[in-house]
């Protein structure tokens, strides 16, 4: 079906294609440093979509894309075939919507997007870390054209399209949590460092919930340019706020609501105090 050389893969016979092999050969360039040859895109540009192919047929594809070395390509290569917007009209709507960074120049949101699962190879290749990358931002595409290219809301706006994704394939449920919790805390969490105790907690507790462990949920962070956040200061609250809530049965749940913000309000003045959070 195909061939590579000088690290291009090139179509052998473009009469055997179908759109099936379209997610074969993504999938194949997930697992290698292999890159499409023009000859090869051209010939997958004009391969005829087929309307019989089911999400189901598909879901092996994107499950082990996701646990391959570079996930990012799988979908890489749909966009630059045309045929994104066969089972991923969701990031097909993140093309062309412009964001700000913070060095003040505007990009594209799917570029981001594969920048964000590239960045979060790099800290944790764990399926639900790379899944909660490609799904963070897909609200933004719901943004009104006179907000750009602020995306206020897109965390909100995002958790239902994450979820859509998620059925379109039958993912299992920790997919559906990942996502949940990409989409509508990815904002919030980038505050961690100077949340109020009782918002600080009710995040944590959030975030326990993430498939693999709240470490996992702060890779994909990571991967999404959180460069301000102690990561000590916060598994350090983490695991103190763990400790407290073993201690809960000693007290209403008001009065141990009030006790834990308490303390971990001390906690985190002594991690200051000692230097181990910067202030």
């Amino acid at each position: 079906m195909y061939t590579i050389k000088n690290n291009a893969l090139y179509i052998k016979n473009s009469a055997e294609i179908t759109n099936i092999d379209i997610y074969k050969i993504a999938l194949y360039l997930s697992s290698f440093d292999v890159n499409l040859s023009m000859q090869a895109i051209n010939i997958l540009q004009k391969t005829p979509v087929q309307k019989n192919i089911s999400p189901i047929q598909i879901k092996h594809f994107l499950v082990q894309a996701l646990n391959e070395k570079y996930p990012q390509r799988f979908f890489q290569c749909l966009r630059v075939v045309n045929i994104l917007d066969q089972f991923f009209p969701e990031l097909n709507n993140l093309i062309g919507v412009i964001q700000k960074n913070k060095y003040g120049s505007y990009y594209d949101v799917f570029d981001h997007t594969i920048n964000c699962i590239n960045q979060t190879m790099r800290h944790d290749p764990s399926v639900y870390s790379v899944w909660a990358a490609l799904v963070h931002d897909l609200g933004k595409a719901k943004t009104k054209k006179n907000m750009l290219p602020n995306h206020y809301g897109h965390d909100v706006n995002g958790i239902e399209l994450a979820q859509n994704l998620a059925n379109r394939f039958l993912l299992n449920e920790n997919f559906c949590i990942a996502g949940f919790l990409a989409t509508s805390l990815h904002m919030n969490a980038h505050k961690v460092m100077i949340l109020k105790p009782g918002k600080l907690i009710c995040l944590l507790n959030k975030l326990r919930r993430f498939p693999g462990g709240i470490q996992k949920y702060f890779s994909f962070l990571k991967g999404d340019g959180a460069k301000n956040i102690d990561y000590f200061f916060a598994y350090a609250i983490y695991n103190f706020i763990v400790e407290l809530q073993k201690q809960k049965d000693k007290y209403n749940e008001k009065k141990f609501q009030l006790y834990l913000c308490q303390q971990v309000s001390f906690e985190k003045r002594r991690l200051q105090n000692t230097g181990s959070l910067s202030s």
